[in-house]
């Protein structure tokens, strides 16, 4: 965890050192390219959280992932493996910004019980932490949030 620590506060020194040093929808191709990707693999972490797919989430899920829930509490990989296939969640990831290996997503989501599907769905809105660790984007940290309305970019 503290690998975590220290690699959240660097990246929060990057940000606030070098803003510049993001790429949102103004870079060349070959960034707008990886911003696609990472929007595609945060995508389909929560699908694959959603069918249980537990070789799908190994390939894009860091073995020390941190999420801290709307609830306040933190969960890692082996927590939330451990809801599988009872809940469907839907992303929608709206900015995504790089810095160098790290890149953070930004988005909308909505939860749904399977169990109960009639149910208001839940909508959150969350901010991703993604590294690129032995040459493949994984998702090693999150924080999610209870809100009114969906994000409509910034």
């Amino acid at each position: 965890m503290s690998e975590l620590r220290t690699g959240l506060l660097g990246l929060l020194l990057l940000v606030t050192l070098h803003p510049e040093s993001a790429a949102q929808g103004t870079g060349t191709p070959a960034e707008a390219k990886v911003i696609e990707e990472v929007k595609a693999i945060d995508i389909a972490i929560w699908k694959a959280l959603s069918d249980c797919d537990k070789k799908g989430w190994a390939n894009l899920v860091a073995d020390d992932v941190a999420l801290i829930t709307v609830f306040g509490g933190v969960m890692n990989s082996t927590q939330l493996l451990a809801v599988c296939g009872g809940n469907e969640w839907t992303m929608e990831p709206v900015t995504v910004k790089l810095y160098g290996n790290a890149a953070v997503v930004i988005g909308n989501h909505t939860f749904r019980s399977k169990k109960n599907p009639s149910a208001e769905p839940g909508r959150y809105v969350y901010t991703r932490l993604y590294e690129r660790r032995n040459g493949a984007w994984k998702w090693v940290f999150g924080h999610h949030t209870t809100a009114k309305e969906p994000l409509k970019g910034f």
